[in-house]
Parts: C-alpha cells; structure tokens; sequence
C-alpha cells in the first residue's frame, strides 16, 4: 500500500511540473497583437492628453517618449497620458517584449512670433527652394553662398548650407516695430528652453538639436539657429 501511494505521490508531482513548464513555455511565445488607438495626434503646448492601448493594458507595457524635451508620458489607469513641454514633435512608444507600436504627437505652440522658417537641419538647398517657392527670393551677394527670402518687407529670413548642400544654420532678421521683442521671447519660449540672458542677447536651446540666440537692436530683432553656437557664429558672424 505505501508502495502504491509513493507512486500516485510521484505521478502526480510530474503532472504538476509537466503542466507548469508548458504555461512558462506558453508565456515566454505568447504573442500579443496592441496598438494605439491613434497613430497620429496633435496637441497643443501645455495641454495633456489622454491615449488609449488596444489589446493589452499600458501597465504591462514599457511606456516612453521618444524625447522627453518635448513631452513626457505615464500611465493612467487604464490609458497613457501626454505631458507636453515644448513645441515639436515626438513619438509615444510602447514595448512588451518583442512587440512594439508607436504613436507620433505633434505639440503646436499657442503663439506665433513670427513666419516659420524650415529649420530642419539637413534639409537640401533644393527642398528649401522648393518649400520657399512662393516667396521673394533676393538671390546671393558677394561671396555668401546662402538662399534668402522675403516672408514679407519687414520679415525676412536667410539660410546656410554645409559643402553637401545641406541646411546647417538659419538666421531670421525681423524689423522690430512689427515683430517686438517680447513676442519673439514669448513665441521662443513655447519651443525652446531659455539658457542664459546678457544685455541685449538671449539664448534658448532644445538639448543636441538645435541652439538659438536672439539679439535685440535698434530697429530690428535677429533670430539665429543651428545646432550650436559655432555652427552658427561661422555660418553669420555676429
């Protein structure tokens, strides 16, 4: 009789480890099909924003921003709230093992300082040309090498290329009974976080993108972009 129980102990032991291996080796090749509900959303500068996941909750997920200058991302019970910092645009990711989906925010500023230039580093000459077609184009001068436009007669912007021809630096001249200074600061604070402050000079930066210095003068207000300080200094020297 013991003889016999050992052995219904034992089968039973096996049967239970047998069926726990099969649920981990279940798990470990589950595959889950989400996504967001959105593929393509567009706040606005300091507006959160609530999305959802289908298919799987967000708490199981990796949930992160693909920049977190531009905006930060948690969970909320069952759905994924957008913090917006700044203007731009990034990309909200979820990740459960191997399985990945992503949704693209566009954060829009509430004020507009002035006309947007392109300012997308690496941007070619020709597709700057083809975008700034339907201004008034003042051609080159001596030994510049840029491309200048006309937004209009008191808004006018400049841009610099590298020896690929590729956008490298972007300088805006705006005449300042039109385009105050306060404004512009305003308008630049939405996209860029202000660094430093001398004088007449300012400095905003969106970290290993782009650096961007604002002078003040008399009659007219310059705006200044590229990716750093020297870049920009060579390209239009102060």
């Amino acid at each position: 009789m013991k003889k016999i129980l050992f052995l219904m102990t034992a089968a039973l032991m096996i049967i239970g480890c047998s069926s726990d291996d099969d649920n981990n080796n279940s798990d470990e090749g589950e595959q889950i099909d989400f996504h967001f509900d959105k593929k393509e959303i567009t706040a606005t500068y300091e507006e959160d924003l609530l999305i959802e996941l289908m298919g799987i909750a967000p708490s199981k997920c990796n949930i992160y921003s693909s920049d977190e200058f531009i905006l930060d991302v948690s969970n909320n019970n069952d759905k994924i709230k957008i913090v917006p910092h700044y203007a731009g645009n990034a990309l909200v990711i979820a990740e459960y093992k191997n399985v990945k989906d992503t949704c693209n925010v566009k954060v829009k500023p509430t004020l507009s300082y002035a006309e947007e230039p392109i300012l997308t580093l690496g941007t070619s000459r020709s597709e700057v040309k083809k975008q700034m077609s339907q201004y008034q184009h003042s051609g080159t001068v001596g030994g510049y090498t840029g491309e200048d436009y006309f937004f209009n007669t008191k808004s006018k912007v400049c841009y610099q290329f590298d020896t690929n021809d590729k956008l490298i630096a972007i300088k805006q001249e705006l005449t300042k009974s039109s385009y105050g200074i306060n404004r512009v600061k305003e308008g630049l604070s939405q996209r860029y976080k202000q660094t430093s402050h001398s004088n007449n000079v300012y400095w905003y930066s969106h970290p290993n993108i782009m650096t961007v210095r604002v002078e003040e003068q008399v009659s007219k207000v310059y705006v200044w972009f590229a990716k750093d300080a020297v870049i920009m200094e060579q390209c239009y020297p102060w």
